[in-house]
């Protein structure tokens, strides 16, 4: 709630408008608040954090799926030219080259929050 001239909490102005209701059985309640209180927080803050890190992951995930799919592509490739005779090492060094720049992509989304 704001109050007309009164000053927004740590400075900053509360973007947070809405409010989510649900309905637990003490037992839920008391786990949510014990897991809640261990992590040094309230449970409003705990929900949220929560719910924002499994939206992280969710993009993470993705990521990585596509990344494996290229993978998969690459290690197509490699099963083919290696039934068409003998295989390079100049071709296998391609491809460990290309594997190792999906990892650098999986690492680098990683540092920047899966953005």
């Amino acid at each position: 709630m704001h109050v007309e001239g009164a000053k927004p909490k740590s400075g900053r102005l509360r973007c947070r408008e809405r409010v989510v209701s649900v309905r637990l059985s003490e037992s839920e309640w008391q786990q949510l608040r014990r897991v809640a209180e261990a992590s040094g927080v309230n449970v409003s803050t705990y929900v949220r954090r929560e719910v924002v890190k499994r939206s992280e992951l969710s993009r993470e995930s993705a990521l990585i799926l596509a990344e494996l799919g290229r993978l998969k592509l690459l290690l197509k490739r490699l099963w083919e030219t290696s039934a068409e005779g003998e295989i390079q090492p100049s071709d296998v060094g391609g491809i460990v080259a290309q594997v190792e720049a999906v990892d650098g992509r999986v690492l680098l989304a990683r540092a920047l929050g899966g953005k």
